[in-house]
């Protein structure tokens, strides 16, 4: 595996990443205001980062498994090519 190909799935692992933060980010949002608190603007922020946070890792899991996925794929049709 080159090195353009390690970079390029690094970057895709980073994308899913801030992808799946912002989704956190907005469901937190989401769930403050369907629950019809009106927190202090400092707390309702610490959530959303908090939560925010949660879905980083979850998106960091996620984006592992994809890239893992995609490596694994490349090397079986580099075989079949063979």
């Amino acid at each position: 595996m080159g090195k353009e190909s390690m970079v390029s799935l690094t970057i895709h692992h980073y994308i899913w990443i801030i992808l799946f933060c912002i989704f956190g980010i907005l469901f937190a949002i989401y769930i403050l205001i369907a629950t019809g608190n009106n927190p202090p603007l400092v707390v309702f922020i610490l959530s959303a980062i908090g939560t925010g946070g949660t879905g980083a890792i979850i998106g960091g899991i996620i984006g592992n498994s994809l890239v893992n996925f995609h490596k694994a794929l490349f090397k079986v049709q580099g075989q079949k090519k063979r």
